[in-house]
Order: C-alpha cells, then sequence, then structure tokens
C-alpha cells in the first residue's frame, strides 16, 4: 500500500510541530479541554489519545490531529502514532514513529487484537526516529474503532522482536472528533 508524498509531508508537519507533551492522560472524562502555552491550540483529551487543534495566527485554516505517546518510565518516547486528515484527501492517515536502532529490512506491523498484523513500511529515519505511514482505509479503520488494544512489534538490529503496547481507549471518539473537524474546515 503506497501513500501518497503529499499525505506524509503533512502528517509529518503535524508530529513536527508537537510540543513535548505527555501521553494522552487516562482520566475519567471522556474529554477534557486543556490550555497550552501556545495561543491558538487546544488540545482534547479521550481516554489514552488526545486531539490537538492548532490555529496558525497567519491564517483562518484549523488543523486537527489525534495522537498517542507511548513512553518509558524515563520519559523516553518508544512509540508516537499521529492520526490526520492530509488536507488533499478524505481518507485519514497515520504516521507512527518508530524509534532509532531498529533492523529496518523487516519493516514493523500493527496488529489489532487478535486480528492479522497488518504491514507498517519504514520510509526514513532523522534523528527524532523512524517514520511508517499508513493510510487508514475502511477495514483498517474499522478495527481500530472496535479494538482494544494494539501492538506495533519491529526488530531490533539484534534480532530481538519488540512488541509496545498501543492502547485503543478513546481512539474512536477522539477520531470522530477529527473528522467533525475536518468536515467543518473543508
Amino acid at each position: 500500500m503506497r501513500i501518497t508524498k503529499m499525505i506524509l509531508i503533512f502528517v509529518i508537519a503535524c508530529l513536527v510541530s508537537l510540543p513535548a507533551i505527555a501521553q494522552a492522560q487516562k482520566g475519567n472524562k471522556e474529554t477534557e479541554l486543556k490550555t497550552q502555552e501556545q495561543p491558538n491550540t487546544e488540545i482534547l483529551h479521550f481516554k489514552d489519545w488526545a486531539v490537538r487543534c492548532e490555529n496558525p495566527e497567519d491564517t483562518e485554516d484549523k488543523s486537527c490531529f489525534l495522537f498517542q505517546r507511548v513512553a518509558l518510565n524515563s520519559g523516553q518516547t518508544v512509540l508516537s502514532v499521529t492520526v490526520a486528515y492530509p488536507q488533499t484527501s478524505e481518507e485519514a492517515a497515520a504516521v507512527f514513529r518508530l524509534p532509532l536502532g531498529i533492523f529496518l529490512p523487516a519493516g514493523a506491523v500493527i496488529q489489532v487484537d487478535k486480528n492479522e498484523p497488518i504491514k507498517l513500511v519504514v520510509q526514513r529515519c532523522d534523528q527524532k526516529g523512524c517514520w511508517a505511514p499508513l493510510k487508514l482505509d475502511t477495514t483498517t479503520l474499522t478495527l481500530l474503532k472496535k479494538g482494544h488494544e494494539a501492538k506495533v512489534g519491529f526488530n531490533n538490529t539484534g534480532g530481538k522482536i519488540i512488541a509496545v503496547p498501543l492502547s485503543l481507549k478513546g481512539f474512536t471518539s477522539g477520531f470522530k472528533e477529527i473528522t467533525k473537524k475536518n468536515r467543518a474546515t473543508r
């Protein structure tokens, strides 16, 4: 499955704009508005996921994306996932940021609950990590919405398989929010 270069650039731009914020809080409330230091920015929490909306000062366009960051107890990011609607597409896309030091030829996979793994193609690595985009077709979205937990798997350079758990609690509500906001800006 190939993803267009424009989708990749848009989603990576969203990732680069993320400040160093903690993983979406596991609060009791379905949504919680949190004010950030940056003006024209709001973050809504949906259990383990969060929606970040930005309205740059020089434009009227609001861009919103859904994200989750998985970190070690030390605070080091092991995995982050961003889901957004690229400006040129009606379909959402996800970008997985994997840690450096993975065995690139093996690629990566995401497995939702006990379903068949979905292959992630690592397209590039930079100082922040390795980037693997995924077009979110209807089948993949259905799995993510109905699932409870996903595992993102990859091999380290020693051949050891690493499986990072990714909670799907709040994904459906967060995805509905970015879909609603996406339709409002088109």
